[in-house]
């Protein structure tokens, strides 16, 4: 049992960590490398995002709190997205090639700043995939032609809606990184006999910050699921708090 959603979320980043290090899954069909290397990595940063909320929340750091519960819900629509909708194995080539094409883009805008022998590694690792993956490839390129840059050719909005079916929360998290709604919910001011009077920043009543955990816990919580269902591992079974 549980005294907070704070420990909570420290038993699952325990039994996640736990189970993910020094950990061997059953033999991969080699069509899987790309899906495995995709979730593993997705996995990874999920339960970087849920630590850095936890230490920021205990801090009570709402602010920045909020960029993360944005990125972490980022994530899971492309976690959902990757497994459910079309082929996995041809999404998750898909993801590292716009990650392969988007480096490219960068250095070669930069190329200043790198070695060439580094550069023209890049390009080659880059012809290489895409000849070992060209459906993938022809779908890539045709969606940046129309720049539609994210691996699925929608952005994080349309995602959510085809996969809820309706809008989801997406849109209003992004307030949290752009400061759309700060102006006049995170400051406060106050003017009477010729002085101003303000405070800045969220308080916990106004941010509710175990529902912030109990979102990205549940994020962490389902990733790992799901990949341990993919991977042949043992799933992680939540206990309820008190």
């Amino acid at each position: 049992m549980f005294e907070s959603e704070g420990e909570r979320i420290d038993w699952l980043i325990e039994q996640v960590e736990g189970r993910g290090s020094n950990t061997t899954v059953p033999p991969l069909d080699p069509q899987d490398i790309e899906v495995f290397h995709i979730t593993a990595s997705w996995l990874a940063r999920c339960t970087s995002l849920t630590k850095g909320l936890l230490v920021l929340v205990r801090d009570r750091l709402y602010e920045p709190a909020g960029v993360v519960h944005r990125s972490s819900w980022e994530l899971w629509i492309d976690w959902k997205y990757l497994l459910r909708v079309g082929n996995r194995r041809l999404n998750a080539a898909k993801v590292l090639l716009s990650a392969q094409i988007g480096t490219l883009e960068f250095t070669d805008f930069h190329h200043d700043a790198f070695d060439s022998g580094y550069l023209e590694r890049l390009h080659q690792n880059l012809l290489d995939f895409e000849s070992r993956h060209p459906e993938a490839s022809a779908e890539v390129r045709q969606q940046r032609r129309k720049r539609y840059f994210h691996w699925s050719g929608l952005t994080y909005s349309r995602m959510e809606r085809e996969l809820a079916g309706e809008p989801g929360i997406y849109g209003a998290l992004s307030w949290e990184v752009h400061g759309t709604v700060s102006p006049m919910r995170d400051v406060q001011l106050d003017v009477s006999d010729n002085a101003a009077f303000f405070r800045f920043g969220q308080t916990e009543e106004t941010y509710r910050p175990d529902f912030l955990l109990f979102s990205v816990g549940g994020v962490l919580f389902h990733v790992y699921n799901d990949f341990a269902d993919m991977w042949g591992l043992q799933p992680i079974e939540f206990r309820k708090s008190r």
